[in-house]
């Protein structure tokens, strides 16, 4: 994840950790790091113990990485934030106008409501799929499960029965809050 940052930086990282909450972290996991996962490390108090904590936030908009860090010895509460700008001095990182803000929050707001409808759609595509299905599948009026849990009135569960591939399946139909069946 970090192999593109200046190793530098990353010691510099390394070093401020250290001397901030007493933290050791070892240079090669920081290089492997995953962004927004939690790792765990020694402290100088206790060098072979877990105490330390520190995660990866990666904003790749604005090229920047921040690590969050923190020692249990000196409260749950108390955070370290470290920040690396992946930007070079040359290309400085560009402010952005309010009406350039404004197009790019309209951007990723047009992004967000096209995956929404994307998983909608993909939802529905399964629901319909499953659907139809369960509604070739024979009814079920009689299985050793329902025997053996002592159900009766079976026409108010609608329970199928899949027999296919030689097996002998109880099918449970899953119904959302209006009723409507959406698997099983």
């Amino acid at each position: 994840m970090l192999h593109n940052v200046p190793n530098d930086k990353l010691q510099a990282a390394i070093e401020e950790a250290h001397a901030a909450a007493g933290l050791l972290i070892r240079d090669d996991r920081l290089i492997a790091a995953v962004p927004d996962r939690k790792y765990r490390c020694g402290t100088v108090a206790k060098p072979k113990g877990i105490n330390g904590w520190w995660l990866v936030k990666y904003d790749g908009v604005s090229e920047f990485i921040t690590i969050v860090y923190g020692n249990f010895e000196l409260g749950d509460t108390v955070k370290f934030k470290y920040h690396i700008s992946l930007k070079d001095k040359e290309h400085p990182i560009k402010k952005l106008s309010p009406a350039e803000r404004a197009e790019l929050q309209a951007q990723m707001d047009a992004r967000i409501e096209a995956d929404r409808v994307e998983y909608e759609q993909s939802k529905q595509q399964k629901a319909s799929y499953y659907v139809n299905e369960f509604n070739q599948l024979p009814y079920c009026m009689e299985h050793a499960y329902i025997t053996r849990k002592g159900i009766t009135n079976l026409g108010w569960y609608n329970f199928r029965q899949d027999t296919r591939f030689n097996r002998n399946l109880l099918c449970v139909p899953f119904v959302n809050d209006r009723g409507l069946i959406q698997g099983y």
